[in-house]
């Protein structure tokens, strides 16, 4: 309705289609890679990308790395891999549920098939985690099992584990000090943990920073507030064609 084309994209090892059973290709640079060769296969030489979580260090590394394929950038409770890093390095006490996933995506491939981090319980505890009170009962329980029942595909689990450690992933030497001269969105909850990753991200982009929050939503506001998140980014997203 805003004159945009729109293309919801799953990751590798996310969403409800079969997973790959390899583990090749799991990388920041193939996954940024998929992005831009998606972009082109769409028919467009550039996009704004909208990326959260995962999805948004991936989108800071295509931004930062491949300009030419990104018209802005959107970031959704998420910050470029190494700015995450580097503020988790120097308040590691703020970010208690972050390393704790990062230790568990990381165990040896002996101990995934059990791995915490895919139990139903810790499912439920970081999407409480991630959601505010206005997340609750059958929507909350909805979006739950959509997870759940995707978290069950076949060879979907090393694809998860994967995928979680992208949000910290390390990037190549020639990356780390990428800036984004693109303009920028970052949508954060209100929560102190995330003032030094909004100082950080406000030094890697370069050409026009615009950090805020949606009302009654925490870290994911295109779930929990869609409405306010769409208006959110919309009136963005016209500013900067």
């Amino acid at each position: 309705q805003r004159g945009f084309h729109v293309a919801a994209v799953d990751m590798r090892g996310f969403g409800m289609s079969a997973k790959t059973p390899i583990d090749a290709g799991k990388d920041i640079r193939t996954l940024a890679g998929d992005i831009s060769g998606l972009i082109q296969a769409l028919g467009h030489d550039d996009a704004f990308v909208v990326g959260a979580d995962t999805g948004g260090a991936v989108a800071w590394c295509l931004a930062a790395e491949r300009p030419e394929r990104v018209r802005g950038l959107a970031s959704i409770s998420a910050a470029h891999p190494v700015d995450l890093r580097r503020a988790i390095a120097a308040r590691p006490w703020d970010f208690g549920w972050i390393n704790l996933r990062s230790l568990l995506c990381r165990l040896p491939r002996v101990t995934r098939a059990q791995n915490l981090l895919l139990s139903p319980r810790a499912y439920r505890k970081e999407l409480e985690l991630d959601t505010g009170s206005s997340l609750a009962g059958a929507t909350f329980d909805r979006i739950l099992d959509l997870r759940l029942r995707a978290s069950r595909i076949g060879s979907v689990r090393r694809g998860i584990l994967w995928n979680h450690r992208m949000r910290t992933a390390v990037v190549p030497l020639n990356w780390v000090e990428l800036t984004v001269e693109r303009p920028v969105l970052f949508i954060h909850a209100q929560q102190r943990l995330w003032n030094p990753v909004v100082r950080r991200a406000a030094l890697r982009a370069r050409h026009g920073f615009t950090a805020t929050t949606v009302p009654g939503a925490k870290n994911l506001p295109h779930v929990e507030a869609p409405a306010e998140f769409v208006s959110t980014l919309g009136a963005w997203l016209q500013e900067n064609t």
